[in-house]
């Protein structure tokens, strides 16, 4: 899994874009309730359902991508 491949969130009839797969699951999990995101969706097309964002948010690389930046002063990339 590539956290830096570029994504957006689908919700409330519009697209919202992020920079990166990170970014948008934080957003997904975090910001907006997941009930209001209707898709996520990365550059390659791929759209991820809500167990895929799940397993991702609890995966070791998301994890060790988080720390890495929490190291560096940050929350995003």
């Amino acid at each position: 899994m590539d956290l830096s491949t570029e994504a957006c969130i689908h919700f409330g009839g519009r697209t919202y874009p992020k920079n990166s797969l990170f970014n948008a699951i934080c957003d997904v999990i975090e910001d907006p309730p997941p009930a209001r995101a209707t898709a996520l969706v990365d550059c390659n097309g791929r759209s991820y359902q809500g167990y895929e964002i799940d397993e991702i948010a609890r995966s070791p690389e998301f994890a060790a991508h988080k720390a890495a930046l929490r190291a560096l002063g940050k929350t995003r990339d």
